[in-house]
């Protein structure tokens, strides 16, 4: 398909993406305009603000980035337009543990078959809507970039009636550490151990 207005625009690849940020003067620019496989309806997921999702874990975290700027990618990720400050709270908590534990919990094929998680699990994780009090808490994990435990953290703030999950949440990490250290795990426990030392 034909698209000229590409040209020119940064390319996002696997490899560019950090948590919670990519810097534009490090990505490629595009030099094509015809590409096999593009959404007709949905064109302003590649138009600022935006949020990239990258479907393959790392480091046992799903890793995501909100843009400014706009950007294209490939089949890789998943793309989100919105409000930029709704967009951050969503990138918050999709790398915190409790995301992570939920799609080890209800993933299909993650670890079992693939290091990817499917497109459709990423869009059914459970996600809190914000109130503004939210939004301000992700603001400031960005500011700080204490991107792991406060994401864990605005979870936290998220659920204080839910404290059977925490108590999940805390049972299941310390099960991961004694796992990746436990030479004689055997079966999935060692596919799940190789996810988390990538």
């Amino acid at each position: 398909k034909f698209f000229p207005d590409f040209f020119g625009l940064p390319l996002v690849k696997p490899r560019d993406i950090q948590a919670l940020s990519i810097d534009i003067d490090s990505l490629e620019i595009n030099t094509e305009t015809n590409f096999e496989r593009v959404t007709q309806k949905n064109l302003n997921i590649f138009s600022a603000p935006h949020l990239l999702i990258k479907q393959s874990p790392k480091d046992g975290r799903i890793i995501s980035a909100v843009l400014h700027y706009d950007a294209i990618f490939g089949h890789s990720f998943l793309g989100i337009h919105g409000r930029e400050d709704v967009l951050k709270y969503i990138s918050i908590f999709l790398i915190s543990s409790f995301t992570t534990y939920y799609q080890l919990m209800t993933s299909r094929r993650w670890i079992i078959e693939r290091s990817e998680l499917e497109a459709e699990e990423i869009r059914n994780t459970p996600i809190p809507v914000p109130n503004e009090s939210d939004l301000e808490e992700a603001k400031k994990i960005l500011d700080f970039r204490e991107i792991k435990e406060d994401g864990d953290k605005l979870v936290k703030l998220q659920s204080k009636s839910m404290k059977n999950a925490e108590i999940l949440l805390k049972d299941f990490w310390q099960r991961i550490e004694i796992l990746k250290q436990d030479a004689n795990s055997p079966g999935r426990i060692e596919d799940i151990k190789k996810v988390f030392e990538e």
